[in-house]
C-alpha cells in the first residue's frame, strides 16, 4: 500500500502514556552510587517497570497500527538538589506532569483510537489523574486548548466554598450553578464537575473518550502524595512534612475508577510498611461485598474490568528501579500480560533480555554485598557504621519485635507450611532459595525500605482486602472498608513462602507477613486436583471482624508470566510441573525490537 494511501494514514493508533516514579528519570544519564561511601561504584539509574514496559512495545502491532509511547520523568528530578528535595518530598510538579500528558493527548487523539495509560508510584497518581480529569471533563479539542489551564482550575477546584468558575473570564456563555454549600464537598464537587461537562460539550469544546487500559505499579499516599508526618516534629517547614498544605493541593476525589475507563490493573507491594507510602487501592463499591464479587466482573454493574494482585516485596521491588530486577521482572511479566488482553502488542524477547541481564550481573552483584559489608565493619569505620547500625536498627524494632529477631529464630517456619513440599523438587526449590550464584523466579533479593529515611513516617504492614476509605474533605482515613476491589495474591508470593526464601535484604526467612499477621492462612481451593499448578487461595482465619472468612485467590499466570517462569527450570518444575522446567534457551520466541528510546 503506498504511503500516500488515505487507508494508511487513517489507521487508528494506540498512544501509551508512561508515568515514572520519584526521582526516576530514563531520559537522564545520571549516576548513582550502588556501592558504600568507602567503595563507590557509579552506574546509570536502573529502569523502573513504567521504562520497561514502554521498551517492551514495537513502534507497530502485527496489524502495522502504531504503538505510540509518550515517556514522562518522575517528580523530583529537576537538575538542582532543591527541586529534587521539594518535588521528591512534597510531589511539587504532579500538576505539570498532568497537564503535559494531557496535552498530549489531546495533540494526538483522534476517534478510534486507544489510550493507554501506566505509571508507578507518584508516576501511577499522575496517570490515575489523567483519567480523573479526562472523565470530568473529557479531552479538550485542539482549538479548546486554548482555555484548558482554566478548565484544570476549575476541575482543581470544583465544589470548593468560594471559588468562582474561572473559564467564564475566556467563554463568556458558559453557564453553571454553584451546587449547594450545604452538602458535602464531593457530592458539590461531582455534581458541579457533571454541569461543566454537560456545559463544555454543549459549546463543542470537548470529547468525552474511553480509556483503554490503565496499568499502575503501587500508586502510593491515601491521596495520592505520600506525607510524612513525623518530618514536622524535626522542625521542618510544614510544605515539606504535610503536601496536603500546599495550596490547591492535587488529589484524588475517591479511590473508584471512571466510567470511562476498560481496562485496570494495579500490581500491589505486599511487604512494603511505609506508613508513608500507603497503597491508594481502586475499588467498585456497585459490586457487592462478597467473595465472587471481589474476584470478578461478573456481578458487578461497572463496565470495568479490574485486577489488583499482591506481589513479594516493598515498593521499588515491585515498581522496578532496583538493580536486582528479579521480582520486578515478575510484576512486570504479569502487567505485560494484562495489557496484551487489553490490546497492547509486545515484543516477546524483551522480557527474556531483562532476566538474563540480571543473572549476568547477578554473582557479581552478591559479591559486592559482601564486600561492602565487610568494609563497613566496626574497624574500618566505627562512627558511621554505628549511626547506620543504630538507625536501621530502631526502624526494623518499629516495624515489630518479630523482624528484629536473629536470622536462626526467624527461620521458623510453621508445619502447614510443608504440604506437599517434601518432594523432589521442594527439595530444588529451597536449594534455589538459598543459591546466591544466578537469580530464582520470585526468590530474589527483597529490600528492605525501613533502612530509609522515608520510614520516619512510621512502620505497619499493608492490609489486603482492608484498606480503608479517605475522606476527601479533610485527607484522613475513615473506618470504611473499600468495597469490590477484586484483588488476588500472585503466586510468587506463595512460592517464596514454600521455599523459605530469604527476608529482608537477606536475613532470616521470608514469611509474607502483611497475610499472616492479618490472619490470612494459605490452603489448597475447593476443588484442587493436586500439584503446585492447581488452585491455591489465602483465607482469613483470625483477621478483623470485616475480612475473617473472606478469601484471596491466587492468580493465574498469563501468558509472558510462563514464558519469563521458564527461565529458571528449578522453580518452573515447581510452579507448572514436571517436564515444564526447559531450557532457558528458546523459552522466547523472537519478535520485532523494542520502540524508541526510554
Amino acid at each position: 500500500m503506498a504511503n500516500g494511501d488515505p487507508l494508511t494514514l487513517k489507521r487508528p493508533k494506540k498512544l501509551i502514556i508512561c508515568c515514572d516514579g520519584t526521582w526516576i528519570d530514563s531520559n537522564n544519564s545520571k549516576l548513582e552510587n550502588n556501592g558504600s561511601h568507602a567503595h563507590p561504584k557509579l552506574e546509570v539509574q536502573d529502569p523502573s517497570n513504567v521504562t520497561r514496559i514502554g521498551r517492551a512495545l514495537p513502534v507497530s502491532d502485527s496489524q502495522q497500527r502504531p504503538q505510540i509511547v509518550f515517556y514522562q520523568a518522575g517528580v523530583g528530578t529537576g537538575p538542582n538538589l532543591v527541586e529534587k528535595l521539594v518535588g521528591g518530598g512534597t510531589g511539587s510538579g504532579l500538576s505539570e506532569n498532568v497537564c503535559e500528558a494531557y496535552g498530549f493527548l489531546a495533540n494526538n487523539y483522534q476517534p478510534g483510537d486507544a489510550v493507554y495509560l501506566t505509571g508507578f508510584s507518584r508516576g501511577a497518581f499522575t496517570a490515575r489523574s489523567i483519567a480523573a480529569l479526562i472523565d470530568a471533563v473529557g479531552l479538550l479539542t485542539k482549538t479548546a486548548m486554548r482555555h484548558f489551564f482554566r478548565v484544570f482550575e476549575d476541575f482543581e477546584r470544583a465544589g470548593q466554598e468560594g471559588h468562582e468558575t474561572s473559564i467564564t473570564q475566556e467563554i463568556r456563555d458558559f453557564k453553571i450553578e454553584m451546587p449547594s454549600a450545604k452538602k458535602p464537598l464531593i457530592e458539590r464537587r461531582k455534581e458541579y464537575l457533571a454541569q461543566y461537562l454537560k456545559e463544555l460539550m454543549r459549546l463543542d469544546k470537548t470529547r468525552e473518550i474511553p480509556i483503554q487500559a490503565i496499568g499502575v505499579w503501587d500508586t502510593v499516599g491515601a491521596l495520592g502524595i505520600p506525607t510524612i508526618a513525623h518530618l514536622q516534629r524535626l522542625g521542618l517547614p510544614s510544605f515539606l512534612a504535610d503536601p496536603l498544605m500546599v495550596p490547591n493541593p492535587y488529589r484524588f476525589t475517591d479511590t473508584t475508577i471512571g466510567k470511562n475507563v476498560r481496562f485496570a490493573f494495579q500490581a500491589l507491594a505486599l511487604d512494603e510498611e511505609r506508613t508513608s507510602f500507603m497503597p491508594t487501592v481502586w475499588e467498585q463499591p456497585d459490586a457487592a461485598d462478597d467473595d465472587d464479587n471481589n474476584n470478578n466482573n461478573n456481578n458487578s454493574n461497572s463496565t470495568t474490568v479490574l485486577k489488583q494482585v499482591w506481589f513479594p516485596g516493598t515498593h521499588a521491588n515491585v515498581g522496578g528501579s532496583e538493580s536486582d530486577s528479579g521480582l520486578a521482572d515478575v510484576s512486570l511479566a504479569w502487567m505485560m500480560s494484562e495489557l496484551e488482553k487489553a490490546g497492547l502488542e509486545f515484543d516477546e524477547s524483551y522480557l527474556a533480555d531483562q532476566w538474563r541481564q540480571n543473572r549476568f550481573e547477578y554473582a557479581e552483584r552478591e559479591a559486592d554485598r559482601k564486600l561492602i559489608s565487610h568494609a563497613s565493619s566496626f574497624f574500618h569505620h566505627p562512627v558511621s557504621t554505628l549511626a547506620s547500625a543504630t538507625s536501621t536498627t530502631l526502624l526494623r524494632l518499629l516495624r515489630s519485635p518479630l523482624s528484629f529477631l536473629p536470622a536462626t529464630v526467624g527461620s521458623h517456619h510453621d508445619e502447614k507450611d510443608d504440604e506437599q513440599v517434601d518432594s523432589e523438587e521442594a527439595r530444588a526449590l529451597r536449594a534455589a532459595a538459598r543459591d546466591e550464584s544466578e537469580p530464582h523466579w520470585a526468590l530474589t533479593r527483597l529490600d528492605d525500605s525501613a533502612a530509609n529515611v522515608t520510614a520516619l513516617g512510621g512502620l505497619a504492614p499493608r492490609t489486603p482486602r482492608a484498606h480503608r476509605r479517605v475522606d476527601y474533605a479533610t485527607g484522613k482515613q475513615t473506618s470504611e472498608i473499600l468495597q469490590g476491589t477484586r484483588e488476588r495474591v500472585h503466586a510468587s508470593v506463595r512460592v517464596r513462602v514454600q521455599a523459605r526464601g530469604r527476608g529482608y535484604d537477606g536475613h532470616g526467612v521470608y514469611r509474607a507477613e502483611a497475610l499472616r499477621r492479618n490472619g490470612w492462612v494459605l490452603e489448597r481451593g475447593e476443588g484442587d486436583q493436586g500439584g503446585q499448578q492447581g488452585r491455591w487461595r489465602w483465607v482469613n482465619k483470625d483477621g478483623g471482624k470485616e475480612v475473617r472468612g473472606k478469601v484471596l485467590e491466587e492468580d493465574e499466570l498469563g501468558r509472558f508470566e510462563v514464558m519469563l517462569l521458564r527461565e529458571d527450570a528449578d522453580v518452573a518444575a515447581w510452579v507448572l510441573g514436571k517436564g515444564e522446567g526447559r531450557a532457558r534457551v528458546g523459552s522466547f520466541s523472537s519478535s520485532s525490537s523494542a520502540s524508541g528510546s526510554l
